[in-house]
């Protein structure tokens, strides 16, 4: 299989969101409204209200135009398929030494295609976006127990810095 690594444009919002729900489904994600499983997920896609398809799509349409959000897919070349997702956004600090902080909100690659170098070619691409727009400092959370991405993301130079806890009392 060969895959690209290209910009999310608003014909892929359809294919976006079912990959953004794969990812609060089977993922740490849990602001969206989801199904129990994958197949419920992308079965009652065009039922869930809370995503609208449109909306969607305009807002990929207008990520260039706007610069301050980027989403990047990885593409099947054989199936057309979107099977992974990259997606960041830029702060603006206007009272700080750091005038702007880029964030890579989510990286996600669909279970089959993982292993393949995909969340190395979709970091590459949104630092080389992060480049383009002058930010100069990424940050990013990642799972204490997700031991690749915490190597893949070491790779790329990123160090830990701080640590986040949490506490859920249901």
């Amino acid at each position: 299989m060969s895959y690209i690594v290209r910009q999310a444009k608003g014909e892929d919002a359809e294919s976006f969101i079912i990959l953004m729900k794969e990812l609060s489904v089977f993922g740490y994600n849990n602001a969206l409204k989801m199904s129990a499983s994958k197949d419920e997920a992308i079965i009652n896609l065009a039922d869930d209200k809370s995503f609208k398809i449109k909306n969607f799509a305009v807002w990929l349409s207008n990520l260039n135009k706007e610069k301050k959000q980027m989403v990047f897919l990885a593409v099947d070349n054989s199936t057309n398929e979107a099977v992974g997702f990259i997606s960041a956004d830029i702060n603006e600090n206007k009272h700080s030494m750091v005038k702007k902080d880029g964030y890579i909100a989510d990286v996600y690659i669909r279970e089959a295609h993982r292993k393949k170098g995909l969340a190395d070619l979709l970091l590459k691409s949104i630092l080389t976006w992060f480049k383009k727009m002058n930010v100069k400092h990424i940050t990013l959370n990642v799972d204490v127990n997700n031991d690749n991405a915490i190597k893949l993301y070491s790779k790329m130079g990123f160090r830990k810095i701080m640590y986040k806890m949490s506490l859920y009392q249901g």
